[in-house]
């Protein structure tokens, strides 16, 4: 007997469509059973699935409803330990779409050929199908990553392991196969198993599930266990992030690393790659890397730069928020966006600093250089208000 219990494979978004599914079943479970123990006859009857016996709806309520207490655990703790990283990657809605098309899919083939099987059939109750579906979309989209298990042998020998994730859940699959075709699970809606997963597989392929490779698994699980990606060398951290180019917490890792080697060409080319997008996940990073670096700053475009600026101020930093203003306006002076980075940044140096001086040398820049702009109005407010506090 083995079990997961752990993946390594730490995700960034808590997954509360997964917590949303787990109270869902224990809910139901706790309405129908028997003191929380085994479920009632008569629901079984109502609301488990089989095919031209049971109405429609069963075809989706069967999937939160649990034979006993220990069928209800088993599932959800499967369903927590890999749906996670599952739920981070495609997104929550994108999520339960996976859940319920698995779910419903297992439910019909378990139908079709659990049920032809075994004379008069049986309904099929059970979230088995779709958390098998979301271990098939774990497979694809994270076949390296280290699952922890819990090994039992004969009552005797136990422990725990590591085992990659490609034969943990491959392992499984091939039971149910086994157990399926021959009949030994009487019970066990073992198809429904098999296509759930088969099903997971399929959702992911269609919606273009990115797929982890070998290296950002093993960065990943290293991640995992020492909360932080500082150990890793250099080249493994450019691998990962060749992977995945906005990765923040891997990005501040390689600035660290490729900083104390001297290596700054390679931040060029990550930080090209990644482009302006990652302004909206890691502007601090953006920020460090132009101004403490002093990257490539015509990766953004001019309207991206007042962007980070802003959000740089927004989060308490105004004096990096100023020192992007003054690269724009080094590097874009024909810019529209010039006008407006130079009005911020004597708003910066008046509000924040209150350095009249240097405010009012601003406005005058920006009077001078732009005599027809479209922000004249509001320096010359910003003016007159100064000269009023002096």
């Amino acid at each position: 007997m083995f079990f997961p219990y752990k993946a390594k494979n730490p995700f960034e978004r808590f997954p509360a469509a997964t917590l949303f599914i787990i109270i869902a079943n224990c809910v139901v479970f706790a309405v129908m059973s028997e003191h929380f123990l085994v479920i009632r006859r008569e629901f079984v009857l109502a609301f488990g699935f089989l095919s031209r016996q049971t109405p429609f709806y069963t075809l989706v309520t069967y999937i939160f409803m649990h034979a006993d207490i220990f069928h209800l655990a088993g599932n959800m703790l499967f369903l927590w330990v890999f749906s996670g990283p599952v739920e981070d990657r495609l997104g929550r809605v994108s999520f339960l779409w996976l859940y319920f098309v698995a779910g419903v899919i297992g439910g019909l083939a378990e139908d079709m050929i659990g049920n032809s099987l075994m004379k008069g059939g049986v309904p099929i109750i059970g979230a088995s199908a779709s958390v098998m579906g979301v271990m098939g979309a774990y497979w694809y989209m994270f076949p390296w990553s280290r699952i922890r298990i819990f090994y039992m042998i004969f009552l005797f020998i136990r422990g725990t392991c590591e085992i990659k994730a490609f034969w943990v859940i491959g392992a499984y699959f091939l039971l149910d196969v086994f157990y399926g075709t021959t009949g030994f699970s009487q019970g066990v809606a073992n198809f429904a198993h098999v296509f759930g997963m088969l099903a997971g597989v399929a959702y992911c392929r269609v919606v273009g599930g990115r797929r982890d490779s070998e290296v950002m698994s093993e960065a990943k699980a290293s991640q995992s266990t020492a909360n932080d990606f500082s150990h890793l060398d250099l080249s493994d951290l450019v691998s990962l992030i060749e992977a995945e180019p906005d990765n923040s917490k891997a990005l501040k890792a390689l600035m660290d690393k490729a900083a104390s080697e001297n290596k700054n060409y390679i931040l060029e080319k990550t930080f090209t790659k990644a482009g302006p997008a990652l302004i909206e996940k890691a502007p601090e990073l953006v920020s460090r890397y132009l101004l403490d670096v002093q990257g490539d700053i015509n990766v953004y475009p001019s309207g991206q730069l007042l962007k980070l600026a802003a959000r740089l101020r927004q989060a308490g930093n105004p004096e990096a928020a100023l020192g992007i203003y003054q690269r724009l306006i080094q590097s874009f002076p024909e810019s529209p966006d010039t006008e407006m980075a130079i009005l911020r940044m004597a708003q910066i140096q008046w509000n924040q600093f209150k350095d009249a001086d240097a405010a009012l040398s601003s406005i005058t820049e920006m009077q001078e250089r732009f005599p027809q702009g479209r922000f004249l109005s509001y320096a010359q407010a910003l003016r007159n208000g100064l000269k009023f506090t002096r």
